[in-house]
């Protein structure tokens, strides 16, 4: 599982020390499965802003 999800979050996990304001990042089945990338969620926003 674990290794699943590193390569899942690999391009996310190398790009983010250099991002400011990130408060956390959502994975969901559609992430998983390839079809879209994770969800960055801006500090201070709530998570229904930043997905839509």
């Amino acid at each position: 599982l674990r290794s699943i999800v590193e390569a899942i979050l690999l391009d996310t996990m190398y790009d983010l020390p250099t991002e400011t304001g990130i408060a956390e990042v959502v994975v969901d089945a559609d992430v998983v499965a390839g079809r879209k990338e994770p969800i960055r969620v801006m500090k201070g926003k709530d998570a229904a802003e930043e997905a839509a």
